[in-house]
């Protein structure tokens, strides 16, 4: 590539370089749910998050929604943010409301979505609750 400004000329050659960021490996501890079956968790140490799975089934459209202290109906404590994972990919990343609004996907194979809930801010602790459901009112 070459660059010229005013009576100025550089040139520079770049190579193109793959870069491998990581795989999403499946937590050894996770909970599973059940659909339309509310699954009440609680962060009790700062940094910590709570690993959710559920089995799916390609083809087939599921939601998530959750209960926390500013989006739900008041009787939670933290504020949790939410992300989904399956075939080693990010289906969604840190989502903040999932209780008017839930997460929606369509499974493109069959297999285990994990759903990592996590404190909004780093050093919060408390409660909140979790679903999930293939239909499109919040059980």
């Amino acid at each position: 590539m070459t660059a010229t400004s005013g009576n100025v000329s550089q040139t520079a050659s770049f190579t193109k370089t793959k870069v491998n960021v990581g795989i999403f490996t499946p937590p050894a501890n996770h909970i599973p749910l059940t659909n339309n079956q509310w699954m009440n968790g609680s962060i009790g140490t700062y940094g910590d998050h709570v690993w959710y799975s559920f089995n799916v089934t390609a083809g087939t459209t599921y939601r998530i929604w959750w209960n926390d202290l500013y989006d739900g109906d008041g009787s939670k404590t933290l504020d949790v943010l939410v992300s989904a994972f399956n075939d080693g990919k990010i289906i969604f990343a840190n989502n903040d409301d999932g209780w008017y609004y839930p997460k929606e996907f369509t499974a493109s194979s069959n297999g285990i979505v994990y759903l990592r809930v996590s404190a909004y801010y780093y050093d919060e602790t408390g409660t909140f609750a979790i679903v999930y459901s293939t239909g499109t009112t919040r059980p």
